[in-house]
C-alpha cells in the first residue's frame, strides 16, 4: 500500500529551510562573482578531509604509507582544468597520482548545477551540492590531493564560447583560475579541452580558451595584483601546459597510458578510475563506464615536437620527459643554482639508520621495488664499501 501521509510539519520545516539557504547561497555566490571587493582564496575549494567512511583500503595501513612515501620522492605535479564535473580524464589522473608519484589537482570551472539528475529529483543549487560531493568521492579513488571550482555557474547547456561568455563574467573567471594557479602553484597544466569550436558545449570550449590565459597571467605579476598584495600569493610560471582534444590525425605530443596493472590497485589504473568516476551517480546512474585508457595531448606553445599515431617520431609518455623531478633537481626547475653534493656516506642518510628501520612495519621493509640510498643496504648498515671509504679518510664523520 502506498503511504499517502502527508510529511509533518518539522520535516517542512526543513525543506523549505535548505530551500531558502541554498537560494541565498546562489544569490550570494553570483553577487561575489561581481564583486571584485569580496574576493578571498576561500572562494576556491581545497580538497577536503576525507571522513572514514570514505577512506579506501588501498590508502590504509601499509600500502597507504608507501603510496605516501613515493610521493616524497618526486616534485612532479600537475593542475588538471576542466568545465563541469565528470569532464575529468579520470585514468590520466589516477596514473600520475598512483602510478607517477605526482601531486594532482583538479580544477572545474563550475559545479554542473544545470545538468540533468538521473538518481533523484534535485536541481539547479541542490544538484550544485550533490554533484560536488560526488567529485569528492570519485577524487578519492584517483588520488586527488587537490580539487577546486571557479565561482562560475552553469547555467544550462550552452551553444557557443561567445554565449558563455555573455553568462559569465570572463575576468572573474580568469581571476579566479590564476588564484588557483598561484595557490595550487603546479609544474604542469592540462587542459581537458582543446580550446576551439571542437570541444562543442559553450562551457568546454570556454574552459580550453581560458586555460592558458591564466597560466601566462599567472606569472605576471602585474595581472591581478591584488591576489598579491591582499591575499599573500606570488606569482607562479608553469613550465609546462597541454590541451586534450586531438583528433585521431593530428600531430601529438604526449600519450598517457592508463591500462597498464597497478600491483597496489589490484587493477589497472584506467578500470579503477572507472570505479571512482562511476560514482558520480547523478550522471552515470551508477553504471561503470568500460573501455577507453588511452590519451592525447597537444603541447600549447608548440615548443615540443610530436607526430601523428603510428609514425616513428618520438612520443612522450609523461607530462615530465625530459624534466628533472626528483628533490634534487627541484633547484633547476626554480631556476636556482643546483644544491651542494654531498658524499655517499653523509651523515644526512641517518634518516634510513637501522633504529628508523625498526620503527617501520614489516609490511613497509618487505615492499618491492625499495631503493635505499647509496651507502645503505636494505637492512639498515652501511654497506662495505662506504665503511671502507670511510675508514681511508674519503668521508667526514
Amino acid at each position: 500500500m502506498i503511504d499517502r501521509r502527508q510529511p509533518g510539519l518539522g520535516a517542512a520545516l526543513s525543506a523549505a529551510a535548505v530551500a531558502v539557504v541554498a537560494t541565498l547561497a546562489g544569490a550570494a555566490a553570483a553577487a561575489a562573482q561581481s564583486d571584485p571587493a569580496g574576493r578571498a582564496p576561500d572562494r576556491v575549494l581545497a580538497f577536503p578531509a576525507p571522513v572514514g567512511e570514505e577512506r579506501l583500503d588501498v590508502d590504509r595501513g601499509a600500502m597507504g604509507a608507501w603510496y605516501r612515501i613515493r610521493k616524497l620522492a618526486t616534485t612532479a605535479s600537475l593542475l588538471h582544468i576542466t568545465a563541469h564535473p565528470d569532464d575529468e580524464h579520470a585514468g590520466m589522473l589516477t596514473l600520475a597520482s598512483r602510478g607517477w608519484g605526482a601531486r594532482t589537482a583538479l580544477l572545474s570551472l563550475n559545479r554542473g548545477e544545470a545538468g540533468a539528475n538521473a538518481i533523484g529529483p534535485e536541481l539547479f543549487d541542490a544538484l550544485g551540492l550533490i554533484r560536488t560531493r560526488e567529485l569528492v568521492l570519485s577524487g578519492r579513488y584517483y588520488g586527488l590531493d587537490d580539487l577546486y571550482f571557479t565561482t562560475a555557474v552553469d547555467y544550462g547547456y550552452s551553444k557557443s564560447v561567445d554565449e558563455a561568455f555573455r553568462s559569465w563574467d570572463r575576468e572573474a573567471v580568469l581571476e579566479d583560475m590564476v588564484r588557483v594557479i598561484r595557490l595550487n602553484r603546479p609544474l604542469v597544466v592540462v587542459s581537458r579541452f582543446h580550446g576551439s569550436a571542437r570541444d562543442g558545449h559553450g562551457h568546454h570550449h570556454a574552459a580550453g580558451l581560458l586555460t592558458p590565459e591564466a597560466v601566462a597571467a599567472a606569472a605576471d605579476p602585474a595581472r591581478f595584483p591584488r591576489q598579491i598584495s591582499e591575499e599573500g600569493l606570488r606569482p607562479w610560471r608553469v613550465l609546462r601546459t597541454f590541451r586534450g582534444g586531438v583528433r585521431v590525425d593530428e600531430p601529438y605530443d604526449v600519450e598517457v597510458i592508463a591500462t597498464g596493472m597497478s600491483p597496489w590497485l589490484g587493477d589497472t589504473y584506467q578500470r579503477w578510475a572507472s570505479r571512482g568516476l562511476g560514482l558520480q551517480r547523478s550522471q552515470t546512474a551508477g553504471r561503470v563506464r568500460a573501455g577507453g585508457g588511452r590519451y592525447f595531448y597537444e603541447h600549447v606553445d608548440g615548443t615540443v615536437t610530436g607526430g601523428s599515431r603510428g609514425t616513428a617520431t618520438r612520443i612522450a609518455d609523461s607530462f615530465f620527459a625530459g624534466l628533472d623531478t626528483t628533490l634534487r633537481g627541484l633547484p633547476a626547475l626554480l631556476g636556482e643554482g643546483p644544491l651542494p653534493r654531498r658524499t655517499r656516506c653523509s651523515p644526512n642518510w641517518t634518516a634510513w639508520s637501522a633504529p628508523w628501520r625498526r620503527r617501520s612495519t614489516s609490511a613497509t621493509r618487505r615492499a618491492p621495488s625499495a631503493t635505499w640510498p647509496a651507502g645503505w643496504d636494505g637492512s639498515g648498515r652501511r654497506s662495505r664499501r662506504c665503511r671502507t671509504l670511510r675508514r681511508r679518510g674519503f668521508t667526514s664523520r
